[in-house]
C-alpha cells in the first residue's frame, strides 16, 4: 500500500516490483516509453507537463486503476496499446481517467480493457484535441469528450455526458446484446459523419432521456447519417429523437405495443427498415423510403399531439411493393400531413386521425384503407 514518486522520466521509474499503491509523476516529460514490468498502480498521478504512455494490468481480478490528469496545467497525452504493456490479462474491472486527456498532437487513445469498463470523469479533449479514440471493452462517461477525430465502443456505453467528434461514432458491434444507457439527455456531434448504433438503446430509468444528433456541425457539405441496428427503447423509453441529418432506421423504435420514445424528429432523409412507435409527434422532413419488403407502421401514439408529418414518401425503387401504416391515435386534434407525393406503396392505411392532408399526388399499387379517421381528408 505505497506510494512513491518519480521526477525524471525514465522506464525504471514505472517499474512497479515492489508492489507499490501508486505513483505520482512530478517532472515534465514522458514516462513509460520504455519497456513495462509489473507496472500496475491502484493510480497514476500526473504533475504539470507530465506526460504518461501506457498503462499494464498485471492487477488481481477485480483489481480498478486511475489515472489522475486534473493537477497538471500541460495537455496529456495518454498512449495505451494491447500489446507491449496494455492489458492482457483482462482481469481489470474499471479503469478511470479523471481530470481530463488531451493531446497537442492528436494522438490516438486506444483502450483495450477486455471485460472491463472504462471511465472518463474528467473532460477528453478540453484543451487540444485527440485523433481517433478506440475503446476495446465498455465505457462509462462521466464527462464530455469535447473534441476528437473518431470514436469507437466494441462494448456497452453507459453514457452521461455528450460527445463531439469531426469524424465516425461507432457504439457496440452486436445490436442484439450490447447496450447503451443514457444517463441523462446526450448530445451526439460530428462533422458530416455518420453515427453507428450497433446497440440497444435506452434510457436508465422510468425517466426519458432525450437524444440529439447533429452530422451537420460544419454547416456545410452533406450530412451524416445515423444508423439505428438495435432496438432503440428496449427496456425504458427514450425522449425526443432530434437528428440534424439522414437516418437509416433497421430496428424498431419502440415494440409496437409501447413507445421507444417520446417523439422523433429528423431533418434529411429516412430510410425505413422497422417500425417506429412514438407517445408524440413524428416528422421527416426528407423523403422516407420503405426498406422492409413488407409491412410498416408509424404510430405517435393517442395525445393531440400525435401528429405524423411526412415529406415524400416512397417504396424501395424496384423492389417489391410495401405496405404502409400511419396511426395518429384517436384525439380529434392529432393530423397526418403528406406535402410531398407517395409513391411505390401496395397499401396506405390511415388509422385514427384527426384530419389527414395530402399536398401531393398518392400512386398506390392498390388503395387506401380508413380506419376509424374521424376528421377531414384533403388531397
Amino acid at each position: 500500500n505505497s506510494s512513491t514518486s518519480a521526477s525524471t522520466p525514465s522506464a525504471t521509474l514505472i517499474d512497479n516490483t515492489g508492489g507499490q499503491a501508486s505513483v505520482t509523476l512530478t517532472g515534465a516529460g514522458t514516462y513509460g516509453e520504455g519497456s513495462f514490468y509489473n507496472d500496475r498502480y491502484d493510480s497514476v498521478t500526473v504533475s504539470a507537463g507530465a506526460t504518461f504512455v501506457g498503462y499494464a494490468d498485471y492487477g488481481p481480478a477485480g483489481a480498478t486503476e486511475t489515472v489522475n490528469n486534473s493537477s497538471g496545467s500541460s495537455p496529456l497525452t495518454v498512449r495505451f496499446s494491447s500489446t507491449g504493456g496494455g492489458f492482457g490479462d483482462n482481469t481489470l474491472s474499471a479503469f478511470t481517467l479523471s481530470g481530463g486527456g488531451s493531446s497537442s498532437d492528436t494522438d490516438a487513445l486506444t483502450i483495450d480493457v477486455g471485460n472491463a469498463t472504462f471511465i472518463v470523469s474528467g473532460i477528453i479533449g478540453g484543451s487540444a484535441g485527440l485523433g481517433a479514440i478506440d475503446i476495446t471493452g465498455n465505457l462509462n462517461l462521466d464527462a464530455d469528450i469535447t473534441s476528437a477525430t473518431s470514436l469507437n465502443i466494441t462494448g456497452n456505453s453507459d453514457l452521461a455526458a455528450d460527445i463531439t467528434t469531426t469524424g465516425t461514432q461507432t457504439y457496440g458491434d452486436n445490436a442484439a446484446s450490447d447496450t447503451v444507457t443514457l444517463e441523462a439527455a446526450i448530445n451526439f456531434t460530428t462533422t458530416d459523419s455518420n453515427i453507428t448504433f450497433n446497440s440497444i438503446v435506452d434510457s436508465n430509468n422510468t425517466t426519458p432521456k432525450a437524444i440529439t444528433i447533429d452530422m451537420d456541425n460544419s454547416g456545410a457539405g452533406a450530412d451524416g447519417t445515423v444508423t439505428f441496428a438495435g432496438v432503440v427503447g428496449t427496456n425504458e423509453d427514450v425522449a425526443a429523437i432530434g437528428i440534424t441529418g439522414n437516418l437509416d432506421l433497421n430496428a424498431a423504435i419502440g415494440s409496437g405495443a409501447t413507445a421507444g420514445a417520446t417523439s422523433i424528429n429528423v431533418s434529411g432523409t429516412t430510410n425505413l427498415g422497422a417500425n417506429v412507435t412514438t407517445s408524440a409527434t413524428q416528422t421527416y422532413q426528407g423523403t422516407l423510403t420503405l426498406d422492409s419488403g413488407t409491412s410498416l407502421t408509424l404510430d405517435a401514439g393517442t395525445s393531440e399531439d400525435s401528429d405524423i408529418n411526412l415529406a415524400a414518401v416512397t417504396g424501395v425503387s424496384g423492389g417489391a411493393a410495401e405496405n404502409l401504416t400511419l396511426d395518429a391515435g384517436n384525439d380529434a386534434g392529432a393530423a397526418i400531413a403528406v406535402t410531398g407525393t407517395v409513391t411505390n406503396i401496395a397499401t396506405l392505411t390511415i388509422t385514427d386521425a384527426g384530419s389527414v392532408t395530402f399536398g401531393d399526388a398518392v400512386t398506390l399499387a392498390t388503395k387506401i384503407d380508413l380506419v376509424a379517421t374521424t376528421g377531414t381528408i384533403t388531397f
